[in-house]
């Protein structure tokens, strides 16, 4: 015992100075590790959140870009907006202004802010100067806090010419959809996070202690924070601490490039540091358990020492004394420990060496009983095993008779799948030898499986042997080998095949899988549809052409038709003016043409009856057709009234007319039937025509001409194309017959089988709505009242004044919109009509028209133009619209149409209406 106290009395204070020491340098050390990784992990935390918000910014200037890019080659600047709006809704409002920053259009349509000035806005300018996206700084625009960016349309691509803006897109983000993911950003209470632009006011705060500070310098009611706040102003990167009301608070900041704005985070400095406080705690834990485990190993250490000795001390003192059945208890891999086993070993042996020999009889005894018994066993399990074997070989036996069964069972099933797939499939060997020939291989090459089987694919197939060869090679290299639309022509058909080749490796077997699918007909339905967008990309450019033709048109002819009367006695002046009007009015018709291919122009839609339409353009036909050519009719259809332009279709019916007699120049048979059909919506549904299931009228023209060729069917209603000779036709007959049936909801299909016939067969929607004819008068109408004409072209304002001073009006002229509306407001009462341009600079004719319905709501407008733009039609909706003149016109229908608004507005005015 005196042994062990002094052990431990000496071992223990060398422990105290050693965990002592070694915790307190430990302690400070990690402490001030801890402090330092806690402020660069704040500062990360906000540089991510700022790397956060300048991605969403630049990814905004680059979707801006986008739009500006889209809005310069767009047709259709509104539909543009209106698709963009609905890919990106964030954007609360999307416009498109001109270089004078005046709201032109709009996604969504709001009408309030129609001619409002975005130039004020900070970005505008320097998003036109720069030619490049620009943000604004906030403000509250119509209403709502947010940002604005602006995207210029430029227009590079002009020879000579320097790059100029044509345009501004503005995309309006509300300040609430920028700063949405912050509202779920994993931040605890204690933890303040804000925005402030450059000149420090803040744009957006999640849980700042005062939720109305609008400064950075406001965040702290105690020290003075103007060096921070000037650090974060000058877009900088940082970590401070300072004192608010004797608390100690930190702040860390990070800039946000793209918008010149800092982004911070700010919280108690303590919280920051609380895990290091905690640390520390635990580490004087730790000291002071170490301390009292350390104590507690060095007795048991000491105790195992000497505890042994003292064991060995009385063991030998009972030897001495004669006592032999004693044996050590000590259990150790020490010096001591050997010593205890080597006198248990001495006193085992003398003890175990009677008892050995005492043994050795009795084990020789019982091991020739052990091996008189194992023989036994042995002849036992000799006979076990044959039996066994004779079950297994009964066993086998019948599992290959079952195996052998499904086997087959599985190859008649495969079979059967092969044999019930749409693609043709031809198993072969590497030397190209048919294994496998399924039942559409059959019926499509006409071999059957027993004469397939066993021959070189190349001799059943030798329209593909050149495909055959680097199909052999791609399966010798394990290589999979297709062909896309191969074309082979059969029996004069086109006929388009995909053809695949897969190798195969089974159970040794070398080989590969040949298939073939008929993709005539998918071929055929993309062609079809690549021919309808080309023609709807034409169709869009034609009515472009059409309203700038029209507009010179009606110069020309009111002009010609004005000076007719001063000519007097000239016959000859006379006859050129004639000249003049008559060439003007086939200009139009062709603009006509042009519209209706276009689907434009269908504005004066009526019902009419279609019989009518057709009997029109035959007494025409009988007159000018080659006299070889017979006529026959079978009009048969009950129902003839369908919603449209007889004079459209009529030429339609007449352009069909002639394109048959110029197939026929040897004489032959035209026939015209009609009968009343029900569509039904599955037909409706495949048809690239905008058809309604429903009840129509479908109208049959079939020549026994020439017939068209099939590699001429696809195209032949393009502008322009024509098989013609040149100088014999311009192909716009059957464009104009494409657009007119279009526009009419109608559709039309053509079968034609070169050398003996061509069948083009026409369907259009009945109606129930009854004709209601007008009949006009063959002389100018005249008449009393004060007009306002409003039209950009110079020529027609000066035609118009001209006509309509002649027939007695009082007249008064407007450049635009806006100086119409000028001129109206200022002499408010003293005009009787409004002539009124759809398409103007400045302010359009829908707008004009529903500023002046504002000022006025009595006053009748007729609304004058080349063609109606659908979208701007749609704005006048709902509001009384006089009537529409279409350009060019005739001084006849000016005049029918403006005395006949003006007796109406003075009716309905005395209430005889």
């Amino acid at each position: 015992m005196k042994i062990q106290t002094r052990l431990i009395a000496a071992i223990i204070p060398v422990l105290i100075i050693i965990f002592t020491s070694t915790s307190l340098v430990f302690t400070g050390s990690f402490r001030n590790v801890l402090e330092s990784q806690a402020r660069v992990n704040a500062n990360l935390l906000c540089q991510s959140y700022s790397a956060q918000l300048d991605s969403a910014l630049s990814q905004y200037l680059n979707i801006a870009q986008d739009l500006g890019s889209a809005t310069i080659t767009s047709i259709n600047i509104e539909t543009t907006l209106q698709s963009f709006r609905k890919r990106y809704p964030q954007f609360s409002q999307v416009f498109y202004t001109p270089s004078d920053g005046l709201i032109i259009d709009m996604a969504p349509y709001h009408a309030d802010y129609i001619s409002y000035d975005l130039s004020q806005f900070t970005g505008w300018q320097d998003s036109v100067n720069t030619r490049k996206p620009q943000i604004s700084s906030t403000s509250n625009i119509f209403t709502e806090a947010g940002l604005v960016f602006f995207a210029p349309a430029v227009l590079s691509y002009i020879m000579g010419q320097e790059p100029s803006v044509e345009g501004i897109v503005a995309l309006v983000l509300p300040l609430d959809e920028l700063f949405l993911d912050f509202e779920n950003a994993p931040l605890d209470k204690t933890r303040s996070l804000f925005v402030a632009d450059s000149k420090g006011s803040i744009q957006y705060s999640r849980n700042l202690q005062n939720p109305n500070a609008s400064h950075i310098s406001s965040l702290s009611t105690g020290d003075s924070l103007d060096i921070l706040t000037e650090s974060m102003i000058d877009q900088k990167t940082g970590f401070a601490t300072y004192s608010d009301n004797g608390e100690k608070k930190y702040i860390s900041f990070a800039p946000v490039t793209t918008a010149q704005w800092s982004l911070g985070i700010n919280g108690i400095y303590s919280d920051m540091t609380s895990v290091i406080n905690k640390t520390s705690r635990i580490n004087l834990v730790l000291f002071i358990l170490g301390l009292f485990i350390g104590t507690l190993l060095v007795y048991f250490i000491v105790r195992t020492v000497t505890h042994p000795i003292e064991e060995l001390t009385q063991l030998a003192r009972k030897i001495t004394r004669g006592d032999r059945n004693i044996i050590s208890t000590v259990d150790s891999s020490s010096e001591v420990g050997l010593l205890a086993a080597s006198i248990n070993t001495m006193l085992y042996e003398l003890r175990d060496y009677q008892a050995s020999l005492e043994k050795t009889v009795e084990e020789r005894t019982l091991a020739l009983q052990r091996t008189n018994e194992e023989l036994e066993a042995t002849v036992e399990e000799l006979n076990a095993s044959n039996r066994t074997l004779q079950n297994i070989r009964e066993n086998l036996e019948t599992h290959v008779e079952e195996r052998t069964k499904e086997l087959t069972k599985a190859h008649s099933y495969i079979d059967n799948i092969l044999n019930s797939m749409p693609s043709v499939l031809i198993g072969i060997n590497p030397a190209g030898i048919v294994t496998q020939w399924n039942r559409e291989a059959e019926r499509k090459t006409g071999f059957s499986r027993t004469e397939a089987i066993g021959k070189s694919l190349e001799t059943l197939l030798p329209y593909v042997s050149e495909e055959l060869q680097k199909a052999y090679r791609a399966i010798r290299k394990k290589e999979s080998f297709s062909i896309s639309q191969k074309l082979t022509v059969r029996n004069d058909i086109n006929v388009y095949e995909d053809i695949t080749v897969f190798p195969l490796t089974a159970n040794g077997v070398d080989g590969g899988v040949i298939r073939i699918d008929d993709v005539t007909l998918r071929v055929n339905m993309e062609e079809t549809l690549r021919q309808s967008q080309k023609m709807e990309g034409i169709g869009q450019l034609t009515s472009g052409i059409a309203h700038d033709f029209n507009n010179m048109l009606a110069g020309i002819l009111g002009g010609a038709e004005l000076l007719s009367p001063f000519l007097d006695n000239k016959e000859e002046a006379k006859d050129y003016i004639s000249l003049i009007i008559e060439s003007a009015e086939h200009a139009a018709e062709l603009t006509q043409k042009l519209l209706a291919f276009s689907r434009k122009g269908g504005e004066s839609f009526a019902p009419v009856d279609i019989h009518s339409a057709l009997s029109g353009a035959l007494i025409i036909l009988k007159s000018t057709l080659n006299r070889k050519v017979s006529i026959k009719t079978n009009l048969s259809a009950e129902s003839s009234t369908i919603i449209g332009d007889i004079n459209q279709l009529q030429n339609a019916f007449l352009n069909l007319g002639i394109n048959a007699d110029h197939a026929m120049p040897d004489g032959g048979l035209l026939s015209v039937s009609s009968k009343n059909i029900n569509l039904s919506s599955r037909y409706c549904d495949a048809s690239l025509f905008n058809l309604t299931p429903g009840a129509y009228i479908a109208i049959e023209i079939r020549d026994t001409g020439v017939g068209i060729e099939e590699k001429h069917l696809h195209r032949i209603f393009e502008p322009f194309f024509t098989t013609k000779e040149h100088g014999k036709g311009t192909g716009l007959g059957l464009a104009a017959v494409y657009g007119t049936v279009q526009q009419h909801s109608g559709a039309i299909e053509i079968k034609s089988t070169p050398g003996m016939e061509t069948v083009f067969n026409l369907y259009f929607p009945i109606t129930a709505q009854q004709i209601s004819p007008k009949p006009l008068s063959l002389t100018p109408v005249e008449g009393k009242g004060h007009i306002l004409v409003v039209d950009d072209e110079e020529v027609l304002r000066i035609s118009s004044e001209a006509i309509l001073s002649d027939l007695g009006y009082e007249v008064t002229l407007a450049e635009n919109g806006q100086s119409a509306l000028d001129i109206f407001s200022e002499n408010k009462g003293i005009f009787d009509l409004v002539i009124l341009d759809l398409i103007m600079p400045v302010m359009d004719g829908p707008e004009c028209f529903q500023n002046l319905k504002k000022v006025a709501p009595e006053i009748p407008i007729i609304i004058s133009s080349g063609y109606a733009k659908e979208t701007a039609l749609k704005k006048l909706q709902g509001l009384e619209l006089s009537g529409f003149l279409h350009k060019p016109y005739k001084i006849i229908e000016l005049s029918q149409i403006v005395a006949q608004v003006i007796n109406d507005s003075r009716l309905h005015s005395t209430g005889l209406r």
